[in-house]
């Protein structure tokens, strides 16, 4: 998708519109989903529809003035840096909703008209990019609110389990080359020096953290780091907060409904110091991009 011409382009932005869209007909009683889905919208409209030098792409005066929205609130509801616990301030769901249809229509009739250079596609594709990021923060909402949205998940699927995987020194290329769609954070490719190292093949399952947390591990303080053991501390945590049970199979709420989790599932909704405290209880780290 990033180097996505006009006829796919057009395609994959309808296809994540009508996602968030069935995101929302789930969550449009959430403040907070409605604000996040809203921001998404208005960046695109920002960003193509009312930037007059899109064409430049990623070369375009970002400190211009935009053109006008196609909503006069927009700016004052979601010109602000995102918050996914933001208060709520925007518009009802019905008023989002046409946001969000009438915003993807002039985005369709600009891409229509354009060349398919990568300048000239560069917002649409940065477009695509945000959108697609608003359906796991979406994802992560409904967790939190505990509502029922497995419909739109895809099935879980158990591996076999796997040795670990062994890889000699080298040099990796990190990093993108130029072409496409680039995210600032890859650019650009470079060669990184790699020393010898093993890693899992798999994620850490849920039988795996519970013989940490059955172990006395969120108990010991050997195992997390500063910033962790106060972060533990404020939470009275004794289990990661969406399980229910460790002891005899593991029971956790998954989007509003108590299920059991397979031993051989790959841990989730846990926080990054719980990944750290379990690599250090483990005898492990987390590993670096490289």
């Amino acid at each position: 998708m990033r180097c996505a011409d006009r006829e796919l382009l057009s395609l994959a932005l309808m296809h994540v519109r009508n996602r968030s869209l069935a995101w929302l007909s789930l969550l449009d009683r959430v403040p907070a989903a409605r604000w996040t889905a809203g921001r998404t919208a208005w960046w695109q409209e920002r960003w193509i529809a009312r930037n007059v030098q899109r064409s430049r792409g990623a070369a375009a005066d970002v400190t211009r003035a935009p053109l006008a929205s196609i909503e006069p609130l927009a700016d004052g509801w979601w010109d602000r840096a995102r918050h996914d616990d933001h208060d709520g301030a925007g518009p009802d769901p019905d008023v989002l909703r046409a946001y969000l249809a009438e915003t993807l229509e002039v985005t369709l009739d600009l891409l229509a008209a354009t060349d398919d250079s990568d300048e000239a596609l560069h917002w649409y594709r940065a477009a695509l990019f945000e959108e697609d990021a608003l359906l796991l923060r979406l994802a992560a909402l409904a967790q939190r609110q505990r509502i029922d949205v497995r419909r739109l998940l895809p099935e879980r699927v158990l591996r076999p389990v796997r040795p670990p995987l062994r890889f000699a020194a080298q040099r990796w290329r990190l990093g993108s080359s130029r072409g496409g769609f680039v995210p600032a954070a890859e650019q650009w490719a470079h060669d990184e020096p790699v020393p010898e190292f093993e890693i899992d093949a798999q994620a850490v399952t849920w039988q795996q953290f519970a013989e940490f947390a059955l172990d006395g591990g969120y108990d010991d303080v050997r195992w997390w780091s500063e910033d962790g053991a106060r972060w533990l501390q404020a939470d009275a945590r004794r289990t990661p907060r969406d399980v229910e049970q460790l002891r005899h199979g593991v029971l956790l709420q998954r989007f509003g409904q108590l299920v059991r989790a397979p031993a051989g599932e790959a841990a989730s909704m846990l926080g990054w110091y719980e990944a750290q405290a379990w690599c250090a209880w483990a005898g492990r780290r987390l590993p670096t991009e490289v």
